[in-house]
């Protein structure tokens, strides 16, 4: 479980194709001296621990779909709009929650089978975000509160 609240960027070392998709090597960040094999971090955020502060939303780091960017404009605040297949237009609201790449966003804007967010300079500064150009894909990971709750309907 995380919040989608990133606290470090790192250099990629190697990647190589592997059968389940592609296994990356990065470079640590100093601050995670006890980082050990096997645990998991998402562009890169370390798993909640019990008693955590949640200052993101839940996060579980298991991706619903790749989307697609459609679009970047940058008018104060960078904003991107991402297409997704339709089927999970029921878990996407206006100000609602959404994990792009890992990183937790509010939701600016929705249009069927289309959401778009907006990126503040402290998200532009500390994850890969602000790198986005139009057709680049994106995994997206979308509010599990609202998963559960269209489930029960």
């Amino acid at each position: 479980m995380f919040t989608g609240i990133i606290s470090h960027t790192t250099k990629i070392k190697a990647a190589k194709k592997v059968s389940a998709g592609l296994a990356i090597t990065f470079e640590r960040p100093r601050q995670w001296a006890d980082l050990v094999l096997g645990e998991s971090i998402v562009n890169l955020e370390r798993a909640l621990k019990v008693g955590d502060r949640l200052s993101g939303h839940f996060v579980q780091g298991h991706i619903d779909c790749v989307g697609k960017v459609l679009s970047t404009k940058k008018v104060g605040a960078s904003e991107i709009t991402i297409g997704f297949p339709g089927k999970f237009n029921n878990f996407v609201i206006d100000k609602g929650s959404i994990t792009v790449n890992g990183v937790a966003l509010t939701i600016v804007e929705t249009e069927r089978n289309r959401l778009s967010v907006a990126l503040i300079p402290y998200t532009l500064q500390h994850t890969n975000l602000g790198n986005l150009k139009v057709s680049d894909r994106v995994n997206l990971e979308f509010d599990m509160l609202g998963k559960y709750a269209a489930k029960a309907l």
